[in-house]
């Protein structure tokens, strides 16, 4: 009887978490989605569609990329 309110607490708990990764997440991640201006998913620098196409241009081909710290 003690561990009833706690069993309740956790069960909930673990719907709740369920409903959210698998419903309320991904529709919150698409409706954030179609309002961003990106125009395509694509990172492909020769793709017209992509974000990237127009930027691709700008960097001459001798410039190194920035290191990223491991």
């Amino acid at each position: 009887a003690q561990s009833a309110p706690l069993g309740r607490a956790v069960i909930g708990g673990l719907i709740a978490s369920t409903f959210t990764t698998l419903f309320l997440l991904p529709a919150l991640f698409t409706a954030l989605q179609n309002r961003s201006s990106i125009r395509s998913a694509s990172l492909d620098p020769d793709d017209p569609e992509s974000s990237v196409f127009e930027a691709a241009g700008q960097l001459p081909a001798s410039t190194p990329l920035p290191e990223v710290a491991q």
